[in-house]
């Protein structure tokens, strides 16, 4: 098991890569944030350990990447809105509420994202 990366409109002129783990159902929504730099790589290896759960709780991961190298505590959480309402649109499905976590620096991504945005979130 490993995400998928695919690149989404986060407004502007900005393109966020979101690593993407889609199981057989999906009951449940989780936007997860990496540690350290928040790029592809280190996305991929510090959230790799949510995959098997995920599967077996039919959980969906957006996992966005930092755009430009700017974490989502140091500006890039004016992006997360438009990334998921571009992502429910494509899937042709009203936004959802879901849960928020992150592994290392992107705990404090999660922290900032929830406060700023808690309509978003269970």
């Amino acid at each position: 098991m490993e995400f998928n990366f695919i690149k989404i409109f986060g407004g502007g002129k900005t393109l966020v890569e979101v690593g993407l783990f889609v199981p057989d159902s999906v009951e449940h929504i989780l936007l997860a944030f990496g540690s350290g730099d928040q790029s592809k790589e280190v996305v991929s290896e510090s959230l790799n350990h949510l995959l098997e759960d995920a599967a077996k709780d039919n959980r969906l991961i957006l996992a966005p990447t930092a755009p430009d190298g700017v974490l989502f505590h140091e500006g890039s959480e004016k992006f997360i809105p438009k990334l998921l309402e571009v992502f429910f649109t494509s899937l042709e499905q009203k936004p959802r509420k879901m849960s928020i976590v992150g592994v290392g620096e992107g705990e404090q991504s999660a922290e900032a994202i929830k406060a700023l945005y808690p309509e978003l979130f269970l």
